[in-house]
């Protein structure tokens, strides 16, 4: 169950409250980068506050939305090498 609520809320901060515009500067701009990030912890906050109402959401939120900006940010700079590589 909560897996699916997680997954379920990943998909909504992901694809549906991230506009194209923020999806392609994101790559480039690291201030889109975080401004993604703070969009995916507002969502995950306010659905963990309101399905869990536990004084643990705060730092849930947080936690994956970290973890969200590093895996972003990781994947960001393997696609340039990656693409250097590939136009060498």
């Amino acid at each position: 169950m909560i897996v699916a609520i997680l997954l379920s809320v990943h998909l909504l901060a992901d694809f549906l409250f991230q506009s194209s515009a923020v999806l392609e500067r994101k790559r480039q701009e690291r201030k889109f980068l975080f401004l993604h990030c703070f969009i995916y912890f507002i969502v995950f906050e306010i659905i963990f506050f309101i399905l869990f109402q536990c004084e643990k959401a705060f730092l849930l939120g947080l936690i994956i939305s970290i973890l969200h900006f590093l895996i972003n940010f990781i994947k960001n700079k393997l696609e340039k090498l990656y693409y250097l590589l590939l136009n060498v």
